[in-house]
């Protein structure tokens, strides 16, 4: 998964797939209110720019975009 094909609100398998981590570890960071979401009828929504910072590590991405 590219960061460009990224939809605006991603499931907890999308986040986990995209930052190579288990489902587990996403669903934890939630909860730990490090991942900010989104819930609705019981599942767990994550805005793509809060995925994309932890994929940046809190720094904007270097070169052209």
């Amino acid at each position: 998964m590219d960061v460009t094909d990224l939809p605006p609100f991603l499931t907890a398998d999308e986040v986990a797939t995209f930052l190579r981590v288990s489902k587990e570890t996403i669903r934890r960071r939630a909860r730990r209110g490090e991942l900010p979401y989104v819930e609705g009828l019981g599942v767990f929504r994550f805005p793509r720019e809060a995925v994309l910072s932890l994929y940046y590590c809190g720094a904007p991405p270097k070169g052209p975009r």
